[in-house]
C-alpha cells in the first residue's frame, strides 16, 4: 500500500459572538490550553494559539484525516461549553457562526507565529476589523470583516 503524505499548515480566524470581549486575562491562557488539547484530540497539530479579548487565531499543521469544517464544529462547540464551567461571568460564551482559514506556507510559519504570540501588543494599536482587513489583502478572500463580527 502506498504512502499518503501531506503537510498543510492553516491560520484559522474565529470570533467570540458580536465579538464580545469574553476572552480576558482570568481565562486567556487555560482557554488556549484547551483548545491546543482539541487540536491534538483531533490529530491537528497546534503550533501556535492565541488571540485578544474578541477572537483567537490557531496555527496548526493540519490532519488529514478530518474536514476543516468538522473540526470547527468539533473545536467551537467543545471550546465554548468548556468556557462556560469556567465561572458565571462566561455563562453566555459563543464564538461566532463563521470562520476565516488560510493555507500557509511553511517558510511563513515562524512569522505567523510571532504575531499571534503578540495579539495583546498588536490589538494596542489595531481592533480585529484592521486585522482582517490585512488578512484579506494577503490572502484576496474579498471578505466584509463586518460580516466576520456578527
Amino acid at each position: 500500500m502506498g504512502q499518503s503524505l501531506a503537510t498543510i499548515y492553516l491560520h484559522i480566524v474565529f470570533s467570540t459572538l458580536r465579538g464580545q470581549p469574553f476572552i480576558d486575562e482570568p481565562i486567556r491562557e487555560r482557554l488556549f490550553r484547551f483548545i491546543g488539547k482539541l487540536c491534538h484530540d483531533y490529530s491537528c497539530q497546534p503550533v501556535a494559539i492565541g488571540g485578544y479579548r474578541d477572537h483567537i487565531h490557531i496555527l496548526c499543521r493540519f490532519s488529514k484525516k478530518i474536514t476543516l469544517i468538522t473540526f470547527m464544529e468539533k473545536v467551537k462547540l467543545k471550546s465554548s461549553k468548556w468556557a462556560k464551567t469556567q465561572g458565571k461571568q462566561y455563562q453566555n460564551f459563543y464564538w461566532q457562526d463563521g470562520y476565516a482559514a488560510f493555507s500557509i506556507n511553511h517558510r511563513q510559519v515562524k512569522q505567523l507565529v510571532k504575531i499571534i504570540n503578540c495579539q495583546p501588543e498588536y490589538h494596542q494599536h489595531k481592533n480585529l476589523s484592521d486585522e482582517l482587513n490585512e488578512l484579506d489583502k494577503v490572502h484576496n478572500l474579498g471578505f466584509d470583516p463586518s460580516f466576520f463580527l456578527r
